[in-house]
C-alpha cells in the first residue's frame, strides 16, 4: 500500500509537511505526481494512469494525517468519508447531488480516498468520470475531481464504504451546520474550505487542537453521555 497525493507549484509549500505526516503516522511511503497548477484536479481523474499500481492511499496535499492510522486493513472496496456539506444550503455538494439524482447518503469527499488501482472496478471508475467530464452534458457547480468521481462511481455502482468523518475532519463541515460536533480522535485534518494563503495555518491550528494522546472515556462519563442521548426510559 501507498499513500498518493498531487503536488502543483502553487501547493509545492503544503506538500513536505503532509508528506511528513503520512509516514510518520501510516508507515507507509509517499508518491508525489508532480504536475501543473492546471492540471492539478484533472490529474486526481487520471490515478488508474499516474500513481502505482495496487492499493493506494490518496490524500489532497492540504490533510495531514496527525493520528497513528493504519489504512492497511482497509481492503476490498473503495473507502471515503461521505461529504456532511452534501446537507448544507449553499454547498455545491448539494446542489450537485440535488440536480443531477446522486444520493446524499452516496457522496464522498475526495480529499482521503483508499482504493485499488489495479481493481478493474476502480480503474473503470476514474475512466467513466473522464469520459462524463468530456462529454458535456453536465454543468455542475462542482468543476473539481469530487462531482465526476461521485457521478461514475454512483453510475457504476461500485461499493463505497463509508469511513467515519474522523479520517476526513475539516472545521467547515461543523461550522456551518452539516455535523453537531468534532470526532473525539481526529485522524486526519482537512483544510478544505479555506483559501489557499491560509491553508498551512489552518492545519498547524488544526494539529494543536486535535493532535496528540486522547484518552479513553471515563465509565461515568460515558455513561452520563449515554443517559443523555440515548437513554430515553
Amino acid at each position: 500500500m501507498t499513500g498518493v497525493t498531487i503536488v502543483t507549484p502553487s501547493y509545492k509549500h503544503l506538500y513536505a509537511e503532509a508528506a511528513k505526516r503520512f509516514r510518520k503516522n501510516t508507515g507507509l511511503p509517499v508518491h508525489a505526481i508532480r504536475v501543473a497548477d492546471s492540471r492539478g484536479f484533472a490529474a486526481k481523474l487520471e490515478l488508474d494512469r499516474l500513481a502505482p499500481r495496487g492499493p493506494i492511499v490518496f490524500f489532497d496535499v492540504d490533510a495531514w494525517v496527525i493520528q497513528p492510522t493504519d489504512f492497511s486493513k482497509l481492503t476490498g472496496g473503495w473507502f471515503a468519508v461521505n461529504d456532511p456539506a452534501v446537507y448544507l444550503r449553499g454547498a455545491f455538494p448539494k446542489d450537485d447531488c440535488e440536480a443531477y439524482g446522486i444520493p446524499k447518503g452516496f457522496y464522498f469527499n475526495s480529499g482521503i480516498m483508499v482504493l485499488d488501482t489495479s481493481d478493474k472496478a476502480h480503474r473503470t471508475v476514474f475512466k467513466l468520470a473522464r469520459k462524463l467530464r468530456d462529454s458535456g452534458e453536465y454543468s455542475p457547480v462542482d468543476w473539481t475531481d469530487q462531482f465526476w468521481l461521485n457521478l461514475a462511481a454512483y453510475q457504476l455502482q461500485v461499493p463505497t464504504i463509508h469511513l467515519p468523518f474522523a479520517f476526513n475532519t475539516y472545521p467547515m463541515a461543523v461550522k456551518h451546520g452539516g455535523l453537531p460536533f468534532f470526532p473525539r480522535r481526529v485522524q486526519v485534518v482537512h483544510a478544505a474550505g479555506f483559501q489557499l494563503p491560509q491553508k498551512a495555518e489552518a492545519l498547524r491550528s488544526m494539529e494543536v487542537v486535535f493532535g496528540g494522546r486522547v484518552l479513553a472515556m471515563e465509565n461515568e462519563a460515558l455513561q452520563n453521555f449515554n443517559i443523555r442521548f440515548f437513554d430515553k426510559s
